[in-house]
């Protein structure tokens, strides 16, 4: 790929590329929330006194709705990808065996884990169930972060596949890379923090600024364990605007324009997200085809009908969830109750 991504592509394959890397960004951008927040709550229940008790709350009540909107938004890329990467797609996911369909069950208790975090007093006053329901969810979502880097760094390496088969295969890249998105997740619950915990942020910066060391280290960290040459592509634009992206944030972060520092971790992680697309390309012959049969069934208005209305729904969900969090608040006129 010699021209910036998604442009030199065949036109059904840039519409599919350019659909996954911005549904996987919006996904991505809750499923970090949930990840950071949840350690979060863990870290807090730890605590007494709790001089972050307004976080805490804050958090309880909105993590299960944020994993509601991660596992929604997860739908799309999820379809997208297996029309772009069918084959790399579905082999590894045999090859995880029942690692991958635990996921489900994963999700499902830590689903209802952050409910009952945020629901019972017990796991609300108690000090010890304050810190093993939420520890319980983030080992579920670590888990399923864990598994799906397994998956889509075995999707990418087909000569890995027979010993997959036959038994565990080592990839020295996982951890660093599995560990990247994780430690973004941390500027990313900082900011969503930020924008009503202005009286904590001396703690906010600095979980922002450890996510960005801890991004740099592991970036390094995931480059050199690479087992395979990297595409031609992963040194162009998109590189560039990463780095431009990366320094944006945390030059606003440094001066409190939270704004600023919001549009800067979108586009980085936006870029990465084109990043990973460019190696998978060059890692893939059979990606134009596949989208240029899928352009032919048809369908795609009426994706985007449905894609629409899903988006005034969630818009709409989420407007009233914040009225009924501003009415149940300390101080409100009403409150509704656990």
């Amino acid at each position: 790929m010699d021209t910036m991504f998604p442009f030199g592509l065949p036109g059904a394959t840039a519409l599919y590329e350019v659909l996954y890397v911005l549904t996987f960004v919006l996904h991505l951008v809750l499923a970090q929330f949930v990840l950071a927040g949840t350690g979060c709550l863990v870290v807090l229940g730890f605590e007494k006194p709790r001089p972050d008790a307004a976080t805490e709350s804050e958090l309880r009540d909105w993590l299960p709705f944020a994993l509601g909107g991660a596992i929604t938004l997860g739908v799309a890329p999820l379809l997208f990808l297996q029309l772009l990467d069918r084959r790399g797609f579905y082999t590894a996911n045999l090859l995880l065996r029942n690692r991958y369909a635990f996921v489900l069950a994963a999700l499902v208790i830590g689903f209802y884990m952050l409910y009952v975090a945020k629901s019972s007093r017990r796991a609300r006053e108690g000090r010890v169930l304050r810190v093993v329901v939420p520890l319980l969810a983030f080992a579920c979502f670590v888990f399923t972060g864990y598994t799906w880097s397994q998956n889509r760094i075995l999707s990418e390496s087909p000569d890995t596949w027979v010993r997959a088969f036959t038994g565990p295969v080592s990839f020295a890249e996982l951890l660093p890379r599995f560990g990247f998105f994780a430690a973004a997740a941390l500027p990313s619950l900082a900011l969503v923090l930020a924008a009503s915990r202005r009286d904590a942020m001396s703690r906010l910066a600095n979980i922002a600024w450890l996510g960005f060391g801890l991004e740099l280290v592991l970036a390094i960290a995931y480059v050199l364990a690479r087992t395979r040459p990297l595409a031609s592509g992963l040194t162009g634009a998109w590189v560039y605007v990463a780095g431009a992206a990366f320094v944006i944030e945390a030059a606003a972060w440094g001066t409190r324009r939270y704004g600023t520092a919001v549009a800067g971790r979108f586009l980085f992680l936006l870029s990465i997200a084109a990043i990973r697309e460019v190696y998978r390309l060059g890692a893939r012959a059979d990606v134009n085809s596949q989208a240029a049969a899928a352009a032919t069934k048809g369908g795609m208005p009426l994706f985007f009908v449905f894609a629409i209305v899903n988006a005034a729904l969630l818009i709409y969900c989420l407007r009233r969830v914040v009225r009924v969090s501003g009415e149940s608040a300390p101080g409100s006129s009403s409150e509704i109750g656990s």
